[in-house]
């Protein structure tokens, strides 16, 4: 991979010099202030905020097209989303919708097709979206592919297979979807066992029964990919039984969030993160790096999280297909269809989105990626450090 201020250096590479006549488009963000997510969100959309300031400057004005980006709270609830929808698109005509995670997906992807908007998601893809013509876009696989990954690295780690548990929601189909999609990925791998589900709240005031059972059955590890609420919970509950077991979350409700809400640094020490993209580990990296321009020069005040690298990847990825449909197009000919059109000829190299993904690469039957590499941090200390990266992604029966 070049260096990242190579990368800084090259970002431009579709805009050109010549001066042309600015044309607006309109992407709508759905955001949740409100909802089980509310203490995260204002990460992620910083990310995406910063990036779209970026992209105006450096790229956009360059092909005489510029993004705005207004936004709506739907507070992870379906039929929020399914009621503000029709109205943002009335009002906004927008080429482009940025998802917030289970719920819109669900909501909104059999009605997307006809109001021909792609929606782009931050978090993992759903089994109930891996289907041909999808419009509801990811830019990662699912949390099954990204939590297999893990497991399948950690069983090399211990040498035996892993004795696993999976604390997640019912109340919300994406959560669902987890457990559907880990049982999937246990029932032909060898290297795993899947010891319970426990289906919980997504903000929990006790876990302390469910992980005694656990506890008694000798797992290994337990995955809390839900809400930071989940984690605390499963953390408390540990603590009371005076067990100790490493919980590995997903970056949505990750080390930095969790650790945040237990009040200490250090209270998540030997835990994991693990995602199909860049992680907020310490050190330069190339996604630090660009990180580091959106906070000095595009007014990011988000910190640096996973959550953050999440807004910004997203939009980096929607604006390169964007990129694509502008030339085929011309600037003033976009639609949310033709940047569809982009998806499945395109394959978007990591120095492209600042090493935030790995290879992106869609295709007619998934409309997010199945193939590709996890990275896997530890915290340790205090500070989130790499564990592993390039662990593949699992092979998984589709749910």
């Amino acid at each position: 991979m070049r260096s990242y201020k190579a990368l800084l250096a090259g970002v431009a590479m579709f805009a050109t010099t010549s001066a042309f006549a600015e044309t607006d488009y309109t992407a709508v963000g759905f955001v949740d202030f409100s909802g089980p997510f509310a203490n995260i969100y204002p990460d992620i959309q910083g990310g995406r905020e910063a990036v779209l300031a970026w992209w105006n400057k450096e790229v956009g004005a360059g092909l005489g097209v510029k993004i705005s980006l207004p936004i709506y709270d739907i507070r992870y609830d379906p039929a929020q989303a399914a009621s503000v929808w029709p109205s943002a698109k009335a009002e906004h005509n927008p080429i482009i919708l940025y998802g917030v995670g289970g719920p819109d997906a669900a909501a909104l992807q059999e009605r997307l097709p006809d109001d021909k908007v792609p929606m782009f998601m931050s978090g993992n893809g759903y089994g109930y979206s891996w289907k041909p013509g999808s419009w509801v876009i990811g830019t990662r696989p699912t949390f099954a592919h990204e939590l297999g990954a893990f497991l399948d690295w950690y069983e090399t780690q211990l040498k035996r297979p892993v004795r696993f548990a999976l604390v997640t929601s019912d109340a919300s189909p994406g959560f669902v979807d987890i457990a559907r999609g880990l049982e999937s990925f246990a029932k032909d791998n060898p290297k795993v066992e899947l010891i319970e589900v426990i289906y919980t709240q997504m903000q929990p005031a006790d876990l302390t029964l469910e992980v005694r059972r656990v506890v008694n059955a000798k797992a290994d590890i337990i995955l809390t990919p839900g809400s930071v609420a989940q984690i605390v919970a499963v953390k408390r509950a540990l603590e009371s039984l005076g067990a100790e077991i490493p919980v590995v979350t997903e970056v949505h409700a990750g080390l930095t969030a969790a650790s945040g809400a237990l009040g200490d640094p250090n209270a998540l020490n030997g835990d994991y993160e693990v995602c199909a993209c860049a992680l907020a580990v310490e050190g330069e990296t190339p996604a630090r790096a660009f990180y580091d321009k959106l906070a000095a020069e595009y007014g990011l005040k988000s910190q640096w999280s996973s959550n953050t690298i999440l807004g910004m990847g997203v939009t980096l990825a929607s604006l390169r297909l964007l990129e694509k449909a502008i030339a085929e197009t011309g600037a003033d000919k976009v639609t949310g269809e033709s940047i569809r059109n982009m998806l499945e000829s395109t394959e978007l190299d990591p120095d492209q989105t600042f090493g935030i993904y790995p290879t992106l690469k869609w295709s007619a039957e998934a409309p997010f990626p199945v193939t590709g590499a996890a990275t896997i941090s530890v915290m340790k200390d205090g500070k989130i450090t790499l564990a592993a990266e390039g662990s593949p992604l699992p092979a998984i029966t589709k749910w």
